[in-house]
């Protein structure tokens, strides 16, 4: 990507979680003629865009299925995970939210720090509860 002019940074946000530095920037873009509607995002470890349709900011490994993410969740390395609800299949990403509770409740994986992309809100809600949920069990 090229030098993009215009750019302006409204607010940076660091912390660290589960051992990963997690690097938030709010950008405004209005002076670019670009658009994002993901904030940049910056960590160590794999970071997850789960949609069935949208394409994934860079940086992303995109899963399309709620299979493909339990597989790259399933090896411990994903830090960063944002979800969609309705992914076109009779799994969700509520599915997925639940899976993550139950991976970090066994034991089995570190809490991802998460994000929600979906235009669902019963699903955005129900995901929400289940990650909130999820975080009772980090060590």
């Amino acid at each position: 990507m090229g030098l993009v002019v215009g750019l302006t940074l409204r607010s940076l946000a660091t912390e660290t979680l589960n051992g990963s530095e997690i690097v938030t920037l709010d950008v405004d873009y209005s002076k670019t003629g670009l658009e994002s509607q993901y904030p940049t995002i910056w960590c160590s470890g794999m970071k997850v865009f789960l949609d069935d349709l949208r394409d994934a900011p860079e940086g992303f490994i995109v899963c399309r299925t709620a299979e493909e993410a339990f597989d790259l969740i399933a090896t411990g390395e994903v830090t960063f995970i944002s979800l969609d609800h309705d992914l076109g299949t009779e799994l969700t990403g509520y599915n997925v939210a639940n899976f993550i509770e139950t991976m970090v409740h066994n034991g089995r994986i570190k809490m991802p720090s998460w994000h929600i992309h979906s235009a669902n809100p019963i699903g955005v809600k129900r995901i929400r509860q289940a990650l909130i949920s999820a975080e009772r069990f980090i060590v």
